[in-house]
């Protein structure tokens, strides 16, 4: 399976998994601005810019609340262009992974808990620009189909523990 919209790149080895009932493909970059013509600029000043995920922690979730039943989340360490790190649902098995940050996805090898099978998810990186008061601020970097949850929680930092020692 794999998405046919223009720089979106999922692709399916297998059946669903955890891993997989999470995304709900999100197309196009988020602008917040004050007209429509900023964004126009915006959007020609993003052209250029590679998205970068800073080196650390980081968490993403299918919905903005942290801990939600039956909601997928990430949880990922970035040490350079490398990421470790796992999918979970909150009182549910979770998937380990590892994989790269390239210039525009996260290409992961997903370790399935139950079969200890490993396949391939890629998930695209997107810029998001905030433009205020006519200025463009930094670009913001997003995964798509996802939100950015402030800090890990408890089940967070154990399933990245657990994967770190898995997959090192």
């Amino acid at each position: 399976m794999s998405s046919s919209e223009p720089g979106v790149c999922i692709m399916f080895d297998r059946t669903f998994t955890i891993a997989q009932a999470l995304i709900a493909v999100v197309s196009g970059v988020t602008f917040t601005t004050a007209t429509g013509a900023e964004s126009v600029s915006a959007a020609a000043q993003l052209d250029n810019v590679r998205p970068v995920l800073a080196e650390g922690t980081h968490v993403y979730g299918s919905v903005s609340q942290a801990q939600q039943i039956g909601e997928t989340y990430m949880v990922f360490e970035v040490t350079g262009d490398r990421v470790v790190g796992g999918f979970y649902q909150p009182h549910s098995s979770f998937d380990c992974f590892y994989g790269d940050l390239d210039r525009d996805r996260l290409a992961l090898n997903i370790i399935d808990s139950y079969r200890n099978d490993t396949y391939t998810y890629d998930i695209a990186l997107t810029s998001e620009a905030v433009v205020a008061n006519g200025r463009s601020g930094s670009p913001i970097p997003s995964l798509q189909g996802f939100h950015e949850l402030e800090r890990p929680s408890d089940t967070s930092q154990q399933v990245l523990e657990t994967c770190q020692a898995v997959i090192r």
